[in-house]
C-alpha cells in the first residue's frame, strides 16, 4: 500500500481570460455532466471558474461523501465551480480503476472518516491525498478497471429491467382494478 499523495497533485488553473468554456457539474451518478439542473447556476462571471483538462479529476469537496468524484473525459477542456477540487493524476495510475477505488467501499469509508465540517462533511485534497492505495501494475489496472465496467453496466441492465417488471406489475393490477370497478 502506498498513499493517493504519491500519484495525484491539485491543478487549480482559474479561467481568468474567461474563455468560453462549458460548465460542467459533477454528480454522484452520472460524473461530468453538463446541462443537469434545469436551470443555469452558473455565475455570469466565470473567470473564477477551475479549468479541468481531460483525463483530469475534480470533486466537490462537501459532495463527494455522496460518490461526486469523477474524471474529465467529455470535452478538451471544460470549467466547474470555484468550490470544486481539481487534480492530475500521475501516468502510473489508471483513471478509471483510480475511480472504481474511490468509489469503493474501501474508498468511501476512508473520505467519510476524514470528511470534516460544522454544517456540512468536506474533505481537503490534503486528506484525500492519504489515501491508502494498492497500485499494481498498470496494464492489471485497466482489466480490472475493464471488468468493474462490465459488472456495473450488468448492475444498471438488471435496475433497468427491474424497474420494467415493476411498472408491468403495477399497470396489470390498475388494469385488474378497472376491469373490477
Amino acid at each position: 500500500m502506498t498513499r493517493l499523495g504519491d500519484y495525484i497533485s491539485e491543478f487549480s488553473v482559474k479561467n481568468h481570460l474567461d474563455e468560453s468554456i462549458p460548465v460542467y457539474s459533477v454528480t454522484n451518478d452520472r460524473g461530468f455532466c453538463s446541462g443537469y439542473f434545469n436551470k443555469d447556476v452558473a455565475s455570469k462571471d466565470k473567470t473564477t471558474y477551475k479549468i479541468v483538462p481531460r483525463g483530469y479529476f475534480a470533486y466537490n469537496p462537501s459532495r463527494i461523501n455522496v460518490g461526486s468524484i469523477a474524471w474529465q473525459n467529455s470535452a478538451e477542456r471544460v470549467i466547474v465551480s470555484p468550490l470544486y477540487v481539481v487534480f492530475k493524476v500521475s501516468d502510473k495510475l489508471d483513471r478509471q480503476y483510480l475511480l472504481h477505488y474511490l468509489k469503493s467501499d474501501v474508498g468511501m469509508t476512508f473520505i467519510k472518516a476524514h470528511a470534516a465540517g460544522s454544517v456540512r462533511d468536506s474533505l481537503k485534497f490534503s486528506d484525500l491525498k492519504e489515501l491508502p492505495i494498492h497500485v499494481v501494475p498498470l496494464e492489471k489496472q485497466r482489466k480490472i478497471a475493464r471488468t468493474l465496467d462490465k459488472l456495473d453496466a450488468l448492475i444498471s441492465q438488471c435496475h433497468q429491467q427491474a424497474n420494467s417488471f415493476d411498472t408491468l406489475v403495477k399497470s396489470q393490477f390498475s388494469e385488474q382494478m378497472e376491469v373490477a370497478a
